[in-house]
């Protein structure tokens, strides 16, 4: 009876508000809807237009409020309660205020001290969002009582919820004997599932029952109440594993060609195969992305959809996993693009880029408004921000080139950039990204961006 009920909700919001921003369709102050159909569930379905067992019996202290009474008043102030308090307007930048979220993965999940933790933020803090891994990176889902006992403390914190959906990595499907076809194999060994560095395996979006899969599990996500956000939704990349031995090998980089070709005709051979790779990449995730979301917009046809995206793929380049960036936003996608300074290349803004997160999120968004601007395309942009301290990926230790230059050298250690320990660094990403006009961004965090309250602007109370 709870799953019907909470399915029931969610469809009755979902059709009252078709017109309602991205940002404010699963707002607290639209849970004036889920009042509204509770009752009429509860009462008018189960009753009919019959007075309450209560009413029945003291008709004189409730006034004689029968159903059709309940049923006006039910509506006028679930209505008026529709519209947000003034107090609520200025603390969140109004009715359209901008998503700032924060991710509640499952290594964090039930954990009391991170739950009171994100709990603090949304009291005190401009964070309004509470992105949980709804299919987490080994392929478990939460659906259910499960999902809402997990979602429960903080919608009653006010907390928007946004849902996390790992899409093409997927263990727990790839284990069930009926979909060993769907999963990516290996070409050296045909009978064996291709798996990366760390074990998991991929599924193949060429079959259409995988794209059919994530449409059913993202269809249950909005039913109840969240907006995807979907991450892997991509192939393997060379940093993952030996691509080479997939399907969708990865195109030879510019260093490779410098370094093999014998002459210029072997290196024009070569990136010509380059682009044939690349085309067939992009044209598999086509086909997945077009089957996956026409057949969610095929049942809830305003129903907000995010990505997440590769920050190459963000600068419209082809990072060698079929992101293209204007296939999403063709679409209609929110894109996040993930924009950690530590995943950058050397020298690219900075000899280290994670010394420069300012820059590194103004490139990323300049560069990818003006790839969409070629296409006549705009994106509305919720990026992550880096909330963990990491060392840069490629080392980006200081040196010189043949010119003294200094310069960030690949596989030379660097130190860590403070990010969850430190505001001024944190702060730098939002920056960028108000000077470009986007506000609204989610959070990468370990458990110091949990924890420290001073990353984030404090609510002005009236």
């Amino acid at each position: 009876m709870p799953n019907i009920i909470s399915t029931a909700i969610s469809r009755l919001r979902l059709r009252l508000c078709k017109n309602c921003s991205t940002d404010t369709l699963y707002m607290p102050h639209n849970f004036c809807f889920t009042s509204l159909a509770i009752w009429k569930f509860r009462y008018e379905s189960l009753f009919g237009n019959r007075p309450l067992k209560w009413q029945r019996k003291s008709p004189k202290i409730r006034g004689g409020l029968h159903t059709a009474n309940m049923r006006k008043i039910a509506f006028w102030v679930c209505l008026l309660s529709s519209f947000p308090s003034l107090s609520w307007a200025q603390e969140s930048g109004g009715l359209d205020g901008p998503t700032k979220g924060i991710r509640y993965g499952s290594h964090v999940f039930w954990r009391k001290d991170i739950i009171a933790a994100a709990q603090k933020l949304l009291d005190l803090t401009e964070i309004n969002t509470v992105v949980i891994d709804r299919k987490d990176d080994h392929g478990n889902e939460i659906t259910g009582v499960t999902y809402r006992k997990l979602t429960q403390p903080f919608l009653d914190h006010g907390a928007r919820i946004m849902c996390r959906i790992v899409v093409l990595k997927d263990n727990v499907f790839a284990q069930k004997k009926e979909n060993r076809h769907l999963v990516l194999m290996s070409k050296s060994h045909p009978e064996k599932l291709w798996t990366d560095r760390k074990g998991n395996t991929y599924l193949d979006p060429e079959f259409k029952e995988v794209a059919d899969h994530f449409v059913g599990v993202t269809i249950k996500a909005i039913e109840d109440g969240c907006t995807p956000n979907f991450d892997y939704i991509r192939l393997p990349a060379p940093r993952d594993g030996n691509t080479e031995d997939t399907k969708y090998p990865p195109a030879k980089t510019e260093e490779w060609i410098r370094n093999h070709a014998k002459n210029k005709g072997e290196a024009a051979a070569v990136r010509a195969e380059n682009e044939k790779k690349n085309a067939e990449k992009r044209r598999v995730m086509q086909i997945f992305l077009e089957r996956l979301v026409s057949g969610i917009r095929a049942k809830y046809p305003h129903a907000p959809l995010a990505a997440s995206i590769f920050g190459y793929a963000c600068y419209g380049q082809e990072p060698s996993v079929g992101q293209y960036l204007d296939d999403f936003v063709r679409l209609k996608i929110i894109i996040s693009c993930m924009a950690y300074p530590s995943h950058y290349s050397c020298n690219d803004t900075a000899p280290n880029p994670s010394h420069n997160p300012y820059g590194i999120y103004q490139k990323t968004h300049r560069e990818a408004q003006a790839y969409l601007k070629k296409f006549g395309l705009e994106a509305k942009f919720i990026p992550w921000l880096q909330g963990f301290d990491y060392a840069t990926i490629e080392g980006c230790g200081l040196g010189k080139d043949e010119k003294g230059k200094t310069i960030g050298i690949r596989g030379k250690p660097s130190e860590v950039v403070k990010y969850a320990n430190d505001p001024t660094y944190f702060r730098k990403q939002i920056q960028a990204g108000n000077d470009l006009g986007i506000f609204g961004w989610l959070v990468w965090p370990s458990e110091a961006a949990f924890k420290r309250t001073d990353l984030y602007l404090q609510k002005s109370r009236p």
